[in-house]
């Protein structure tokens, strides 16, 4: 009994001592992973990300492989989902010269407030108020945005900036608590239109994103028209979005996302965000989470 005793007291205390874990990602971190892709090689400890690293960990040469077979795939081998969406966006470019390009590589800095709970133990993270993105380009329309909201939370979306389009190709998301991470990977075949310039204010799109398990994301997106925002104390136009997604498989629930846009690139001027689901996660049953959060990008000229 005694022995019994002391092992829920250890778990008692782990769990109070893990429910708020917040970890900051610091600029030199997410400048330090953005070289590593860019050149291969491996970044400084001081500066390195815990977890499994990324296909760009790889020498040059052979991350470039992998990047092409994981996004293009090879002609050897069947096509995978993401193959699919990205041999699909190229269908859809424009003759005109048009927006969008590609934002510039680097890293972004934005001031941020909010955080995220769930319903086990009173588990939550409260953001720190300056987060990184990071912009890196994959080649042709393509580019990543991986946003670091703290160690524990990281947002990644696979993108394709071209004349008339800005479309999502794929979306991810790995949240930890209690030194568990989960998290949903959906590819978007053919890709979902976030923005289209031929639109009228007030259009809305319909695409649907999967995951492998079958999960299924239906993102509804509104073109809400043109509004400044200040960016560093400028006030800078953007396309103003609002994206409504309903979740259905392992989790459901909905998420309303606002997003300002850089006009020419697709570049996030602002990201307000409302994610509300339920699902069966690695630290719980049944567990409710819920983020309320917003991100107000600080200048336009990224770190490098």
């Amino acid at each position: 009994m005694a022995v019994t005793a002391v092992t829920v007291l250890g778990a008692d205390l782990f769990i109070l001592s893990q429910r708020n874990v917040t970890t900051p990602v610091t600029l030199g971190q997410a400048l330090g992973r953005l070289h590593q892709a860019q050149t291969g090689l491996p970044p400084q400890a001081s500066t390195a990300l815990s977890g499994p690293a990324p296909v760009a960990a790889l020498p040059a040469a052979q991350a470039s492989t992998a990047r092409r077979s994981a996004l293009v795939g090879t002609p050897k081998l069947p096509p995978t989902p993401t193959s699919v969406a990205v041999a699909a966006a190229a269908t859809h470019a424009s003759p005109a010269a048009n927006p969008y390009a590609l934002p510039a590589e680097g890293v972004y800095a934005y001031r941020t407030t909010g955080g995220e709970s769930i319903s086990v133990a009173g588990a939550s993270h409260s953001y720190p108020p300056e987060t990184y993105a990071t912009v890196r380009h994959l080649g042709g329309c393509q580019w990543l945005n991986e946003n670091d909201v703290i160690k524990e939370h990281v947002d990644k979306r696979t993108l394709c900036s071209e004349p008339g389009h800005l479309l999502q190709l794929e979306q991810s998301r790995e949240v930890t608590f209690f030194g568990k991470t989960d998290g949903g990977d959906y590819v978007c075949a053919p890709p979902e239109t976030q923005h289209d310039t031929t639109e009228q204010v007030g259009a809305t799109t319909v695409g649907t994103c999967t995951a492998s398990d079958g999960s299924a994301a239906r993102i509804e997106a509104t073109y809400l028209g043109h509004e400044p925002v200040q960016v560093g104390g400028a006030s800078v136009d953007a396309v103003h979005l609002h994206l409504h997604s309903t979740l259905t498989g392992r989790a459901q629930g909905t998420a309303d996302e606002q997003f300002w846009l850089l006009p020419h690139s697709g570049l996030v001027l602002r990201w307000d965000r409302s994610v509300d689901t339920m699902a069966d996660a690695a630290f719980g049953a049944n567990v409710h989470y819920q983020e309320q959060a917003t991100f107000l990008l600080e200048s336009l000229t990224p770190a490098n």
